[in-house]
């Protein structure tokens, strides 16, 4: 009863395989690559975050009277910056334990210190001063060749990964 022959039936089945399986690949390769986005977004906000809270606690940053700048805020600010880009406040270096400099290459590719930016102002409802961080940083894909927007086999649009917190001035 059966019409086809089983070398007919393995030719089939190796043809639907072949459909298939490249559309199973990118599947798999887009899932991952949304993860790296997400866990990217996630990174970056719980840094600025930080930086946004040291801002706020930053001795002598501010005047809370006018919200006006002090005299350790430039300091305060480069502080912040080194712990958004760094994860700590002293930049691209560290020293360890044994005198030896221990190089750190930021917590996310690609991210200066231009893409952050510091505003302040006055809550009108309390007269509070209140600190804005933001970062607005290009996203960097795992499979850059795959998923290249020009040359690449598949055409994903170029996005940037925002985040941004807001502290009240509280100082120390």
């Amino acid at each position: 009863m059966n019409s086809g022959s089983p070398q007919r039936e393995r030719g089939a089945a190796l043809i639907e395989f072949a459909l298939v399986v490249p559309l199973l690949v990118m599947l798999v390769l887009g899932i991952t690559e949304l993860g790296h986005a997400l866990f990217e977004h996630n990174t970056l906000q719980k840094a600025v975050s930080a930086g946004a809270r040291y801002l706020g606690r930053s001795y002598d940053g501010l005047d809370t009277n006018d919200c006006s700048t002090g005299a350790n805020w430039s300091t305060a600010v480069s502080r912040a910056g080194n712990l958004v880009l760094y994860g700590h406040i002293d930049g691209a270096s560290t020293t360890t334990g044994d005198d030896s400099s221990v190089t750190n290459n930021g917590i996310l590719p690609n991210v200066s210190s231009d893409m952050i930016s510091v505003t302040l102002r006055t809550d009108s409802d309390t007269g509070l001063c209140v600190i804005q961080l933001a970062a607005d940083v290009e996203y960097t894909p795992i499979f850059a060749s795959i998923f290249d927007s020009g040359e690449g086999l598949l055409r994903l649009p170029s996005f940037s990964l925002y985040a941004a917190a807001e502290e009240r001035f509280i100082g120390e």
